[in-house]
């Protein structure tokens, strides 16, 4: 009698581990969906393709500087995410998305982890470039929050991107104060061109217009190019 009790409590056990396992795969954030790339829209927002509609995704635990936010402008190092981005992500890509728990943020855009392929996801080597940072970290959707922090920490010892600027990458955000205080080049948001701090072209770009570099390497990383005329023979 004792044999037989055992072994209907081994197959109720067993029947309701596999009913939990198939449930826990069904959970949103637990598998990969596919979709196409429409666009990119800065470092951390990537607009795709899902079931027939258009979607905007915030990937999940990240955030990248702004490249044309309506208070803060465009902010040190956006270009270059965005920049980075749009290489990976060039319009009709196929992706994969892993959903998180909380779907959607407050303005209504899907929240996932967004990969190039099973492995390998955008916030990751996002991070690893220090062309982000980790941020907006809400449970249920910490899952990779451990792994992230890793390649924030090593991005930071190599003093990569967004940590080469002390002080420009902190808990509550991007500081560009800390970028300007070092800066020798300088661009308006809304131009391609850059120039030398020092030239009379900079100084007549509106404040709430100027986006700085430290380096020219780095206005250059942006996407823009050098003014030909002006800044040059001021340099001579």
């Amino acid at each position: 009698m004792r044999v037989w009790v055992r072994l209907i409590s081994f197959v109720v056990l067993f029947a309701l581990s596999v009913v939990i396992v198939g449930c826990s795969q069904d959970l949103p954030g637990n598998k990969k969906i596919s979709a196409r790339v429409v666009e990119v829209i800065d470092g951390d927002t990537v607009k795709v393709k899902l079931d027939g509609e258009e979607e905007t995704v915030r990937m999940l635990l990240i955030d990248t500087p702004e490249t044309n936010h309506r208070e803060k402008g465009e902010q040190p190092f956006g270009s270059q995410a965005k920049r980075f981005v749009t290489k990976l992500l060039p319009p009709g890509k196929e992706v994969l998305l892993e959903k998180g728990e909380n779907e959607r943020d407050k303005y209504g855009r899907l929240l996932a982890y967004l990969y190039l392929d099973e492995q390998t996801s955008v916030q990751q080597l996002l991070l690893e470039r220090g062309l982000a940072r980790v941020a907006y970290v809400f449970e249920p959707d910490a899952k990779y929050e451990d792994f992230y922090r890793q390649l924030e920490n090593s991005a930071k010892k190599k003093s990569l991107g967004i940590w080469s600027v002390r002080d420009y990458a902190r808990a509550d955000g991007f500081h560009p104060e800390a970028v300007e205080a070092e800066a020798q080049f300088v661009a308006s948001k809304n131009s391609a061109v850059y120039h030398k701090i020092s030239c009379s072209a900079a100084k007549q770009i509106k404040r709430k217009n100027r986006v700085f570099f430290r380096t020219e390497q780095e206005a250059i990383a942006s996407g823009r190019h050098r003014s030909q005329s002006e800044c040059r023979a001021n340099t001579r």
